[in-house]
This record gives C-alpha cells, structure tokens and sequence, in this order.
C-alpha cells in the first residue's frame, strides 16, 4: 500500500510552478489531429514529462498498446530528437468496445492523452521532441494513419490550459503491483474448454467498484467472455487465442485491471496457472 500510495502522489503531483507546459503545433491527419505536450523541468537532472494528444472526429475511436480482436496498437519513433535518452511512453486505463465484427477492440472512445518521460542526456544539449506517430482509428472499418510531429521547447507556445488534463492523463496510468501485492489481489487459473482456452482471474482483497474491469496484454489475444461476483471476489472469464506458431503457449503476460481512476498492472503466468477444480 506504501508503493501505491507514493507513486500516486508522484502521478498526482501538478505542474512546478517553475514549468511552463509547451505544445508543438497540431498535425491534421484523417479523422484524427495530434500533438505532443512537454513540461520542462527546472532540475536539469530530473526526467522530462509529456503527452501525446490525439483528438479524434466524432464517433472514431483510436487503440491501447494491445488492439484486442482488431486493429492496430500505435508505434512511437523518437529516434529523430535531439538532447533525449529513449522515451517511455505509458497508456492510461482503456475500455473494451464492439470492433464492428463481431469482437472486442481495446482503446479510447474519446480524446487521449498518452504520457511519457524522458531523460535528457547530460550537458547543454538543446532538447527537440520529433515523433514519427503510427497509428490507426476506428468508425465502420479500420484505419491506419501516420503523423510527424516536432516541439521545440525553446521556441513552442504555451498550453497553460491544459495542466488539469496533462495530470489526469499520468493518473490515470494503472499503477505497477509489486509481487507480494499481486498475490493478495489476484488468481489466476486455467478452466477446461473443448475449445479455446478458458482463463479464470478472481481479484479479492479489497472492495472492488461496480464497474471494474480487465484486459490481458500477451502473446495472442483474450476476449472478455464474462464478469461475476462471489461474495467479496469479482471473477473475470477470459477466452484465450494462441498466436501462431507458439504451440498453444503464452509466456509471461500483464494483467491490467481496475477502472479508469485506479487501475493497476501485474505479471501473471497463465501457463503455469493451475487448474480451476
């Protein structure tokens, strides 16, 4: 609970007086329009913070890390700026919607903002941000999109209006279980199936809000097939699709469960899971 509590206040913690929250030009794609946000920090040996924002045209939808049953995840090439070490770009909690073909696609139904860190390399280095963005949205079909987008720190306007959100968007990041905590929370095991697999998440502990809910990011992808409530425990029944070639097998995987205000990620093995009795 210590772990939690302190990376929250670090999430939560808003803008240095001494920052000024800079934003690069918008770039217009096909239903959709980005841009990156940057707080310069005062401490020339702390990380940068920033956002990628994707604003989408009414009733498109854009994509998590993992796409779900369709779709594409966005790619992040960084290569191109100046004065940084590699960036960490991290996805706030998602939701589950139909894909038009009969699955679940995993993403945003509305504006994100993506936050990253990056350190910057030591000296007087000026700093530029320039991002190669691939990425797709969604109305009745799918639709791959690529945009290039610079910020110059020291030339970049302003964008005081969006502190408030730039903070939500690193809140709302689910915060890392250490094991110990992953073990009090979550089970997982394995349910016989004459089909694909079956994988049963139970998360106890705790007091779980209505409207929780889970995504599996692995090798191959799950399907939500049902939520359940027995007594305290909150059950998650996942369907499980091996990728080709892996011999039914799925290897380590994140679990990233909760709600959009308190999220969390862990490392589960679903191939070492137990079966269900």
């Amino acid at each position: 609970m210590r772990f939690f509590l302190a990376l929250l206040c670090c999430f939560a913690s808003p803008v240095l007086a001494g920052e000024t929250l800079r934003t690069s030009p918008w770039r217009d794609v096909s239903e959709a329009r980005v841009r990156l946000l940057l707080a310069p920090s005062v401490n020339p040996d702390a990380p940068l913070r920033g956002a990628l924002e994707i604003r989408l045209a009414p009733g498109y939808k854009t994509y998590w890390r993992n796409p779900g049953d369709s779709g594409a995840p966005p790619l992040f090439d960084f290569s191109g700026s100046k004065g940084l070490g590699p960036v960490e770009v991290a996805f706030p909690f998602p939701e589950r919607f139909d894909d038009g073909a009969g699955g679940q696609a995993i993403g945003y139904k509305q504006d994100v903002l993506l936050p990253f860190t990056v350190s910057r390399i030591p000296g007087n280095t000026p700093v530029k941000l320039n991002l190669s963005l691939d990425f797709a949205v969604c109305g009745t079909m799918c639709i791959p999109l690529k945009a290039n987008v610079t910020l110059d720190p020291a030339t970049a306007p302003s964008a005081s209006d969006m502190k408030t959100a730039f903070e939500t968007a690193f809140q709302r990041v689910p915060r890392t279980s250490s094991a110990e905590e992953t073990k009090s929370m979550v089970l997982v095991r394995r349910l016989a199936s004459n089909t694909h697999p079956l994988c049963l998440v139970s998360l106890s502990g705790r007091e779980w809000p209505a409207d929780i809910t889970g995504f599996i990011d692995a090798s191959g992808h799950f399907s939500l097939l049902n939520r359940s409530q027995d007594g305290g425990t909150i059950n998650l029944l996942f369907e499980a699709h091996a990728a080709p070639g892996t011999g039914g097998t799925f290897g380590k995987a994140r679990l990233t469960f909760g709600t959009k205000s308190d999220g969390y990620d862990v490392m589960i093995d679903l191939d070492a899971a137990p079966i269900a009795p």
